[in-house]
Order: C-alpha cells, then sequence, then structure tokens
C-alpha cells in the first residue's frame, strides 16, 4: 500500500510540474511575441530607443524560454541530458548568451533612463 501511495504521488508532482511548466511557458511565448509584434508593426514605437531595447529584451527572454525550460523540463524526469555533448554545448551557449543579452539589455534601459529623465525635467 505504501509503494501505491508513493507513485501516486510522484504522478501527481509530475503532472503538476508540467501544468506549471506549460501555463510559464506558454504565458512566456506571447507575452514575449506580442511585445515584438507591437513594437515592428507600429511605426512610431520602432523609433524610441527605449522600445527598441524592450523588444530585444523580449527576444532574449523568447530564446530563454524555448532552450531553458526545455533543458529544466528533461532535468525534471531525473534523466539528465540525452542529447549529446554537441547539442549540450550548443544549447548552453545559447541560453548563457540570451541571459547575458537580457542582463545588458536591462542595463542598457537603465542607462537610457538616466540620461533621459533629467532632460525632461
Amino acid at each position: 500500500m505504501c509503494h501505491t501511495s508513493a507513485v501516486l504521488y510522484v504522478l501527481q508532482s509530475i503532472v503538476l510540474l508540467s501544468v506549471m511548466f506549460c501555463t510559464i511557458g506558454l504565458a512566456g511565448l506571447v507575452g514575449n511575441i506580442l511585445v515584438v509584434v507591437a513594437v515592428v508593426a507600429n511605426k512610431k514605437m520602432r523609433h524610441s530607443a527605449t522600445n527598441l531595447f524592450i523588444s530585444n529584451l523580449a527576444v532574449a527572454d523568447l530564446i530563454i524560454m524555448l532552450f531553458g525550460v526545455l533543458e529544466i523540463a528533461q532535468f525534471i524526469v531525473n534523466r539528465g541530458w540525452l542529447l549529446g555533448l554537441t547539442l549540450c554545448k550548443t544549447q548552453r551557449f545559447i541560453l548563457v548568451s540570451a541571459l547575458y543579452a537580457s542582463i545588458w539589455t536591462l542595463m542598457a534601459v537603465c542607462i537610457e533612463r538616466c540620461c533621459t529623465i533629467p532632460n525632461r525635467l
């Protein structure tokens, strides 16, 4: 009887984590795609440095969503990396590059805001 409850607990955990990852992943993909589409579709928005930084941040977040969530899901099933050394290094390079792009973009937004706000006062 104890073995059955342990298996049931594991299955419930897998289902809960799967629903959470799908929800977060879908919200992240849809939200970031909408940001990029809004900036690209509106000609006036393309001329603002802040909007270009925000769309760059959205693209970096899209890459993180695509590559990071898949890696986390693979490790949740506790089987390790199954796709070979070359894909492991490529995936890690892309993920770390996107993380750095996200951080540098946030820093650029802060600097741009610090330079712009005093000029408007």
